[in-house]
């Protein structure tokens, strides 16, 4: 009965695991974006890049792109929001284009350990870097809780 993990802690240790590989450079970001810097940048490309459907639910992008300098270094980018580069309507998607015309100075932030990622805006969409962050880890801990709980159930019994 308790000679292998029972599926379901399994389960969620893979799910965990993928988690953490899927979502951990948006992690990782979350976690540096306490020590963004900003520069000044110009935009040099708008548009509306148009909606598509996820799931359910309509999502609006805008495409911008915009170049900034770090320490003397070029550097272009399109990366709206640093989380998620989403509108929640088209009204909002196309005031944000609008309000970003060509020629546009803009401020950036940027990873000064990798300077060529940036955004125009730390957060974004309905994610919220915490929300990743904190589901991640909750996930991650459910998961080793679930499998390390069941290998203590083991020793326990003496099979280990």
């Amino acid at each position: 009965m308790w000679d292998r993990p029972a599926p379901r802690s399994v389960l969620a240790l893979i799910i965990a695991i993928g988690l953490v590989v899927w979502k951990g450079p948006t992690i990782l970001t979350a976690l540096r974006s306490g020590s963004m810097r900003t520069t000044t940048g110009v935009v040099t490309d708008a548009a509306e890049a148009g909606s598509s459907l996820r799931g359910n639910r309509q999502i609006h992008r805008v495409y911008l792109e915009y170049e900034y300098e770090v320490d003397g270094k070029a550097y272009t980018s399109d990366r709206v929001a640093l989380f998620d580069n989403q509108f929640a309507t088209r009204d909002i998607a196309v005031r944000y284009a609008d309000e970003h015309p060509l020629g546009r100075e803009v401020t950036v932030f940027y990873d000064p350990a990798a300077p060529g990622r940036s955004a125009l805006a730390l957060s974004g969409g309905a994610i919220s870097p915490a929300l990743i962050l904190w589901g991640g880890l909750i996930v991650v801990s459910l998961g080793a809780s679930a499998y390390f709980g069941w290998h203590a159930l083991q020793e326990r019994a003496g099979r280990v």
